[in-house]
């Protein structure tokens, strides 16, 4: 061990707790300025945005107390129209009916706002009169409003209305009055953003300049042009195409339309420049923007003060604290000397030293277990090299168990996949067979149809010329729907093979030799083209006990896979099967001398839909088959690997 140098220690002990409780004081306070800063900060724009909240409700509900006032007025006037019209009915001057008829003449001729109009219905019946035609005759009961037109009262509410030739949903307003001698609803409507002009911003100037935010802060409306609608000094002056601060608050607020800003701004009296807060909110359907600005030191200033007490505060506390740092420090260096030197002397291999017990506190006990660890200290170290032994042992058998586990892992892993991917085929195919069959009974009963109607027309020229052109069109539809059925009850017998075939078959002695020279080769000669030479090589008595569907299947995969991918576009072409024993293992190659397969793709080749060309209409399951029935049905392992110069070589490694 390094021997301690102990000479500025007491220098290093003070400067050590100085700067923790420095740091720590230093934390606590910028935690504190923060905390209060964004507390205020919080504080300032809560009561900044309520104002304009209280600004925007007040103008709101004056907009709405206009517009209710409005359309109560005209639905009153229509009412007077209707009451008088109805004494000419009591006084038998005119029919019922005349009297509705002129009612709506006068009633349709009125405007609410700029295209709002009046609309009659019955209570429990249909619309009767409307402007536009094709709602009219329409029941109430079919428009969403109906459920506030509910009783006799007369009702004022609003609504979404979906414009019918342009589609744009707009909010619309209402105020109904049921007229029970007629039984009718004379309801008064229009668009809400019609009637904006009946309130102006300036009838509330004098309210809102009357608000004020800290000592000098105040709101401002501003429209979306730019132009001050309510300023205390710069009304009806364009603040858009400023240089200034004040005209980027005032662009930046009309693009955000709600949000706040911080700029510096200086009065023309005043010499420097101070931070303002701009807090804004569009007040909708005026087309403005509503600001409440104000500076941040008017809010921040007791901040600043209080910050400038902690600092001095602070000064104080360190001065202090290293006063007791310097006292402290020479009761806890001469103990801690004492054991360093004990600890030199113990590292150079003398077990027997002990450090001198000075005191009965924290340093004395610590001593005292530093001489207690030496005595335990030779025992421990023998008990630790024959633990580090005992543990490699342990280490190297524990590794081979994981590295068996990890292998067997895998394997069962792999089965799960390949049996999910059973089910999941089993159940594509079952869920296709019923439509694929439907289908093709279809057609089979399409194709009686035409040669019925082919020989009425063998009877009837007239019919024979009419329907010519449609059974030559439907004999080829037909033919096309025919021949994509067959297709897809091809695709769905590739995926009944997939799962069931690797699970058919009785397992017996199988002599590998006469499986390959009778039943394959010879089957495979008549259907492969004639270019296309089968080599077969295996040694003799040599057997395998498995299934022949099982065999049958991964060969019939393996030599359509060449034929249609190894030798496409060719005109020559080898295939060779080789049968052998190779210790406890059966070994089958397959290869052949075709394209072979790119290297890039080869990686997945086995994996299920995974073609190994670029062509899409290959379903890409067939060596997918022959994996799943070497891995998991025979137990073996197939591999693949690339023929030089050209081809490909399957090895299938089987035990028994």
């Amino acid at each position: 061990m390094k021997q301690l140098k102990f000479k500025h220690i007491r220098t290093k002990l003070i400067s050590a707790y100085v700067i923790v409780f420095v740091v720590i004081m230093s934390i606590s306070l910028a935690f504190i300025y923060m905390s209060l800063k964004s507390s205020i900060e919080k504080s300032v724009d809560d009561s900044l945005n309520l104002q304009i909240e209280l600004i925007k409700k007040g103008i709101a509900t004056s907009v709405d107390a206009s517009i209710k006032n409005y359309f109560r007025a005209t639905g009153n006037f229509a009412i007077d129209v209707v009451d008088a019209y109805q004494e000419q009915v009591l006084s038998g001057q005119i029919t019922r009916e005349e009297a509705q008829e002129e009612t709506w003449r006068i009633l349709k001729d009125i405007r609410i706002g700029q295209t709002g109009y009046v609309v009659v219905g019955k209570k429990n019946g249909n619309i009767l009169h409307h402007p536009i035609a094709e709602i009219q005759g329409i029941a109430l009961k079919d428009f969403d409003i109906f459920e506030n037109l509910q009783g006799n009262d007369d009702v004022y509410f609003e609504y979404d209305w979906e414009e019918p030739e342009t589609g744009e949903v707009k909010k619309k307003s209402m105020y109904s009055i049921y007229y029970e001698p007629w039984d009718w609803y004379i309801m008064v409507t229009g668009y809400r953003e019609e009637f904006k002009s009946l309130v102006s911003i300036e009838d509330f100037e004098d309210e809102i300049l009357s608000i004020k935010f800290g000592e000098t802060g105040y709101p401002i409306v501003v429209d979306f042009d730019g132009t001050l609608v309510v300023h205390p000094e710069y009304k009806g002056v364009n603040m858009y195409n400023r240089d200034d601060s004040m005209g980027e608050v005032t662009r930046e607020s009309i693009r955000m339309k709600k949000g706040r800003l911080e700029y510096l701004w200086k009065n023309p009296e005043e010499e420097i420049y101070r931070k303002k807060i701009a807090v804004f909110s569009e007040i909708e359907g005026f087309d403005m923007i509503v600001v409440a600005t104000a500076y941040e030191s008017e809010f921040l200033g007791y901040l600043h003060q209080l910050t400038g007490v902690l600092l001095w505060t602070l000064i104080g506390a360190i001065v202090l604290m290293s006063i007791m740092v310097m006292r402290l420090s020479d009761t806890l260096t001469r103990p801690i000397l004492a054991l360093s030197q004990t600890m030199d002397i113990a590292e150079e291999g003398d077990l027997a030293v002990r450090a001198p017990v000075q005191t009965s506190d924290e340093l004395g006990e610590m001593s005292s277990q530093f001489n207690h660890f030496l005595e335990k200290l030779d025992q421990e170290k023998k008990m630790l090299i024959e633990q580090v032994e005992l543990n490699a042992n342990i280490s190297a058998e524990l590794r081979a168990s994981i590295s068996a586990l990890k292998d067997a892992q895998e394997k069962i892993l792999e089965e799960e996949r390949f049996s999910n991917m059973g089910r999941m085929v089993t159940r594509i195919s079952h869920h296709l067979n019923t439509p694929v069959g439907n289908a093709m009974m279809a057609v089979s009963f399409i194709e009686q149809n035409i040669d019925e109607l082919r020989l009425a027309g063998e009877t009837d020229a007239a019919l024979a010329q009419a329907t010519a052109p449609h059974i030559t069109a439907l004999m080829e539809s037909s033919s096309i729907l025919n021949h994509a059925l067959k297709e897809a009850a091809s695709i769905v017998d590739s995926f009944n093979k997939l799962n069931v075939q690797l699970h058919e078959g009785l397992t017996q002695h199988v002599n590998l030799c006469d499986f390959l020279k009778t039943y394959y080769y010879h089957q495979w000669r008549s259907k492969c083209p004639e270019y296309i030479q089968i080599h077969i090589e295996c040694e003799d008595n040599l057997e395998l006990v498995t299934s022949t569907n099982i065999l049958e299947l991964i060969f019939e995969q393996l030599t359509s896979n060449a034929i249609a991918h190894g030798f496409k576009d060719r005109d020559t072409g080898n295939i060779w099967v080789k049968a052998f024993q190779k210790d406890t293992k059966t070994v089958l190659i397959f290869e052949d001398d075709g394209v072979g397969i790119p290297i890039e793709r080869s990686e997945y080749l086995f994996q299920p839909f995974f073609s190994s060309t670029e062509n899409m209409s290959a379903l890409g399951i067939g060596l997918n088959i022959v994996y799943n029935a070497v891995n998991v049905t025979l137990g073996g392992r197939i591999t693949f690997e690339h023929r030089r110069p050209f081809g490909v070589r399957f090895v299938i490694e089987i035990r028994g």
